[in-house]
């Protein structure tokens, strides 16, 4: 009595098909793990600009005028420190000054032109074919 020896495993035709599938699949996948830092620095970036905006409204509504530098928001507590710039990786920020400074509400102080908006200083493009700097 011999007993029949089967061998089990897997054919090359089968193991052809795998690695058929599994290139497809990382070929998809490749681009968009690519891309996932920039897009990553990008959404800091929103955030940021937005906190700084919101911020600069705030302390506008608060005191009745812009803040001259932003160092004055850390300063005055409207933040906690200044964030760097996540495409230049700096505390580089551009800023746009009001052009007319407001007159303050105290006849004592004189008026002097302060931040409107905040932009990054990098001069990339973004995903989507946008300067940073004009975000």
């Amino acid at each position: 009595m011999s007993k029949k020896v089967t061998q089990r495993g897997f054919t090359l035709l089968e193991l052809l098909v795998v690695m058929t599938i599994i290139g497809i699949l990382a070929a998809i996948a490749v681009p968009a793990l690519r891309d996932s830092p920039k897009r990553a620095r990008e959404a800091t970036l929103r955030a940021d600009l937005f906190t700084f905006r919101s911020v600069i409204d705030q302390y506008k509504g608060d005191k009745g005028n812009y803040p001259v530098d932003l160092a004055v928001l850390i300063k005055d507590g409207y933040m906690r420190k200044l964030p760097l710039d996540p495409m230049t990786k700096a505390e580089d920020w551009v800023l746009t000054m009001e052009e007319e400074p407001t007159e303050p509400d105290d006849p004592n102080v004189q008026a002097t032109p302060g931040i409107i908006d905040v932009h990054s200083a990098s001069k990339e493009k973004a995903l989507d074919g946008t300067l940073y700097s004009e975000w």
